[in-house]
This record gives structure tokens, sequence and C-alpha cells, in this order.
């Protein structure tokens, strides 16, 4: 394979996920982004884009920890949204590329940790 054909490749690779962010889209990524002094306090979980509001209730669900069981989603030909909620009212959308599950877990002091594979 030439350079030239690595380079598109590459480009094709991670341009959606540039282009995107550049008109205010969703990000692709498995996370929601890291906001310095807002941590993550709610995330919404969608099938499809926000647009649609067809948001996902977690499969288990508890007072501090749960998950969603996502792969059937993708096995539609569906894709997943999260809208990641920040201390102060930001919020962020961000596309995941292809994962099974995401897992939440909520500290004590009510700060969100979001683990999607």
């Amino acid at each position: 394979m030439s350079w030239n054909r690595r380079a598109i490749g590459a480009f094709a690779t991670l341009c959606p996920a540039m282009c995107w962010a550049a008109v205010g889209e969703a990000v692709e990524s498995q996370h929601c982004p890291t906001q310095v002094g807002r941590p993550l306090r709610y995330v919404d979980v969608f099938d499809g884009v926000p647009a649609e509001n067809v948001i996902l209730v977690p499969d288990v669900a508890g007072a501090r920890s749960g998950k969603w069981n996502l792969a059937y989603v993708y096995d539609s030909g569906r894709s997943v949204t999260l809208k990641c909620k920040y201390e102060g009212g930001a919020s962020t959308e961000v596309r995941l590329s292809r994962v099974s599950e995401c897992r939440y877990t909520l500290s004590k002091q009510a700060v969100l940790d979001l683990r999607c594979r």
C-alpha cells in the first residue's frame, strides 16, 4: 500500500470525528469528554440522535451503578449517542462508535463515571 493510500485511509478514518466536531454535531468517541472544573453529573443514552428523543433506560440500574447493553442497537443498523451533562448546565453530545455496553458509577460526591466498551 502506498503512503498516499495510507494517508487517505487515515484521513477517511479521522475526518468524520473532526468534521462533525467542526459543525457542532456529535463527536465520535467512547466516553464523555472531561471538562475542567465541571464534573459529569448526568448522561442520557439515545438510540440514534437526540433529536429523535429515543432515550434508553439502563438494563441494570442501581443507586450508585448500572449499565446499558447496546449491541442490539448496532446489530439493527442504528447508532448510539450520549448526551453528557456537566455541573453548571454545560452539555455535549458524543456519537459512540460500536460498543457492547456502557457502565456508570456515581461517587459519594455525585460525580458520574461512564465507561463504554
